[in-house]
């Protein structure tokens, strides 16, 4: 925001734009973790990285 005051904006026009993207950045975020959940609901293996289904990962709880 302070420099936005250098670019010879006024304050108000400064706030407002710092927290245009403040609120865009927090939207876009909110968003993606939205849809990364709901495609992984029950997240991904740590060792691997596949897709974890029924609490097991179908390739490392696979081996044996």
């Amino acid at each position: 925001m302070i420099g936005l005051l250098g670019a010879g904006l006024a304050l108000i026009y400064s706030v407002i734009f710092a927290v245009g993207i403040y609120v865009a950045v927090k939207v876009y975020v909110g968003r993606r973790q939205r849809k990364i959940t709901k495609e992984i609901p029950e997240g991904i293996c740590i060792h691997c990285g596949a897709k974890i289904e029924d609490a097991k990962c179908p390739n490392c709880d696979g081996i044996k």
